[in-house]
């Protein structure tokens, strides 16, 4: 992968686990970011938007980034890009090729 490919900035956060206050009342936490990285988003079309779209129907977007050292990646995360959530529905971390790329499967996030 070409570092000139890798044109879009996001942001991925986790998800933080649901807490309770002494009432029993369930507290709004904010996500913890992972961190901003460089990579490529591109909407899903064609015969790749078809078989995405088998698994996942609500599959738009393909993120494309270099395999991050010590960071796992779930489909519970959420990549903020340009102002735009976009939920995480697949991640493949391939780190055994010679240059390790991560492709993720997401949608718009429409909550």
């Amino acid at each position: 992968m070409q570092a000139g490919q890798l044109r879009h900035r996001i942001t991925i956060t986790s998800p933080t686990p649901a807490t309770q206050n002494s009432f029993g009342e369930d507290v709004v936490a904010v996500p913890t970011e992972i961190g901003t990285f460089w990579c490529l988003v591109e909407p899903l079309q064609g015969r790749e938007k078809e078989e995405a779209m088998q698994r996942w129907a609500e599959a738009r977007y393909k993120i494309t980034m270099r395999h991050q050292t010590g960071i796992s990646f779930s489909p519970k995360m959420t990549a903020n890009w340009n102002g735009v959530p976009l939920d995480i529905l697949d991640c493949n971390d391939d780190v055994s090729t010679l240059r390790p790329v991560i492709t993720m499967i997401a949608r718009t996030n429409e909550g």
